[in-house]
């Protein structure tokens, strides 16, 4: 058994030409389906543009790319087995398009008998 840090999410949202604001968030459930929290992006996505939409916690972001970007907080969470984290987006259209999906996940084992972060040597 594992438990996991989401460290860091990136997609990329191209809105298509409907018109309506798109709002990227992530929603975290608990192992019954119970929300837990939602974290909202820092900003929505407009009709017609593409935006690269970054969630991140411990550490910052800053902007390195052409497009336009959208940066959202993520809180620092230790989740036990079973939670699980699910991005959506709120108003989103039919000729909208999700791409380029990354995530950046701290695992490690779910040892409650020693602190949660890697021993090396021991958590390969």
């Amino acid at each position: 058994m594992y438990s996991e840090r989401l460290m860091m999410v990136r997609f990329t949202l191209a809105a298509s030409a409907t018109v309506k604001d798109r709002f990227p968030f992530l929603r975290l459930t608990d192992p019954d389906g119970r929300v837990v929290a939602a974290v909202w992006a820092g900003s929505d996505v407009t009709a017609s543009v593409t935006q690269s939409v970054t969630l991140t916690g411990r550490y910052q972001v800053t902007s390195n790319y052409g497009p336009p970007e959208v940066f959202g907080p993520l809180p620092d969470l230790i989740l036990a087995p079973g939670y699980t984290w699910n991005g959506e987006v709120d108003q989103i259209q039919a000729g909208d398009q999700v791409s380029g999906i990354t995530l950046f996940v701290h695992r490690f084992p779910s040892d409650t008998t020693r602190k949660y972060e890697p021993v090396p040597g021991e958590d390969g």
